[in-house]
């Protein structure tokens, strides 16, 4: 009997210590089952879309994050599913912050002890900030690229120039 408690007391702080990674991550990771109902979401994910954990339990991504998105996971989840491997898509989505937010988001598999598929797991990250700088990265070389043209051109024009007057002399 002592044996049994322990291990369940073990069970248990192992299993307060998942959610406590889970939770303090940052970021976004949820658990969807088979019948398309969040199982389990994580405080970072909860925080972004401004709903609380509860109210995600057992509700359908189409409630809690549209219409749109809620397809997008879906295709995620066939593509899983059929390929046996994660899948990645971009999602844009507006947040508690009412701003919209570039997503990374990769969904796989989640097996039971006998290897059927019980479940999805998503995990986002939130690439807003990465995609910007990146954007003003290519328009810096952009410019770059196009200054270097420019200045081509007028080093060709002024070469030709100074090779006329050398000519002419």
């Amino acid at each position: 009997r002592t044996r049994a408690l322990q291990a369940a007391r073990g069970i248990s702080a192992s299993e307060a210590k998942l959610h406590a990674i889970l939770d303090n991550s940052p970021i976004g990771i949820w658990l969807v089952g088979m019948d398309g109902r969040y199982r389990f979401v994580n405080r970072t994910f909860c925080h972004a879309m401004g709903v609380s954990e509860q109210q995600f339990l057992n509700s359908q991504p189409a409630e809690m994050l549209g219409v749109a998105v809620s397809a997008t996971l879906k295709e995620l989840d066939r593509a899983c599913l059929q390929r046996g491997e994660p899948c990645l898509a971009r999602v844009t989505l507006t947040f508690a912050d009412g701003k919209p937010h570039l997503l990374e988001i990769t969904k796989v598999r989640l097996l039971d002890d006998e290897g059927n598929v019980s479940g999805f797991i998503g995990i986002m990250i939130d690439i807003t900030e990465a995609s910007a700088l990146q954007a003003a990265l290519q328009r810096s070389r952009d410019e770059l690229e196009m200054r270097v043209e420019e200045r081509t051109r007028d080093l060709s024009a002024t070469a030709l120039q100074l090779e006329q007057e050398i000519q002419s002399r």
